[in-house]
C-alpha cells in the first residue's frame, strides 16, 4: 500500500499543501498519520509530535470557522495544550501560548455574540491565581495537622497515639470539606462569569460535581 509506506516527513508535506489549499479533511488524515508513523512510546520525537499536534490544531481551528461549531475550536485548544506540553524551547511555547488566546478570541466570535474586544484575558490569570492559592492554602494546612498531630512521634502502645490518630482523621476530614467549598465556590464564580459574559443561558442546567467531589474526599 502506497499510503503505509509513506515517510512522517511526506504525510506532514501532503497535510501542509492540503491545509494551504483548504482541503481540511486531507490536511486532518495526514497530520494524523504523521503523528502515528513518529509516534514512538519507548524513543518519542517530541518535537515532531508538537508540529503534527499543532498543524492538527491549525485544521481544527480553520472547521471551527467554516461550521461555527464550538466543539472544533475546543478540540484545537487541546491539541495545542498537547503541543506545548511537548515543546521545550521558549519561542515555541509562546508562540504556542499566544494562539491559544486567539482560540478563545475564535471561540466567542463564532459560535457567541461576544465580540473580541470584550475578552479579558486577565481574568484567566486572576482565576489561575486563584487556583494556585487554594492549593498553598491545603498543602499549609497539611503540614499544619501533620505537625500537631503526628501519631508517630509517639511509641506504638502508647495510650495516646488513638487519641492522636482521631484527631488527625478529623482534622484531614474538616479539610477535604473546606477544599470542596472552595472549589464549589470557584465553579459558581465561573458559570456566573460566563453567564455575564455570554447572556442567560438557553436552556435549564445543571453543573453536578460527582466522584470525589460529591464525597467530600478530595
Amino acid at each position: 500500500d502506497a499510503k503505509e509506506e509513506r515517510s512522517h516527513e511526506e504525510y506532514v508535506e501532503i497535510g501542509n499543501r492540503a491545509l494551504t489549499s483548504g482541503d481540511l479533511d486531507s490536511a486532518e488524515a495526514n497530520f494524523a498519520s504523521a503523528l502515528y508513523v513518529i509516534h514512538e512510546p519507548s524513543k518519542p520525537v517530541l518535537s515532531a509530535e508538537a508540529y503534527c499536534l499543532r498543524r492538527l490544531g491549525d485544521v481544527y481551528i480553520e472547521k471551527g470557522k467554516q461550521k461555527t461549531d464550538g466543539r472544533m475550536f475546543i478540540q484545537a485548544a487541546a491539541l495545542y495544550n498537547a503541543a506545548l506540553a511537548r515543546t521545550e524551547d521558549e519561542e515555541s511555547k509562546q508562540y504556542l501560548t499566544t494562539i491559544r488566546k486567539e482560540v478563545e478570541r475564535l471561540f466567542l466570535t463564532h459560535t457567541t455574540i461576544v465580540g473580541s474586544e470584550q475578552i479579558q484575558y486577565q481574568v484567566g490569570g486572576d482565576h489561575k491565581k486563584e487556583l494556585q492559592d487554594m492549593r498553598c492554602r491545603a498543602m499549609m494546612k497539611l503540614e499544619f495537622i501533620h505537625q500537631k498531630y503526628n501519631p508517630y512521634q509517639y511509641s506504638e502502645d502508647d495510650p495516646a497515639v488513638r487519641k492522636v490518630e482521631v484527631q488527625r482523621a478529623e482534622a484531614i476530614q474538616d479539610l477535604f470539606k473546606t477544599i470542596t467549598m472552595d472549589r464549589q465556590r470557584f465553579v459558581q464564580v465561573l458559570v456566573e462569569e460566563c453567564i455575564r459574559q455570554l447572556g442567560p443561558p438557553p436552556c435549564k442546567y445543571a453543573f453536578i460535581g460527582i466522584g470525589s467531589q460529591a464525597t467530600e474526599l478530595v
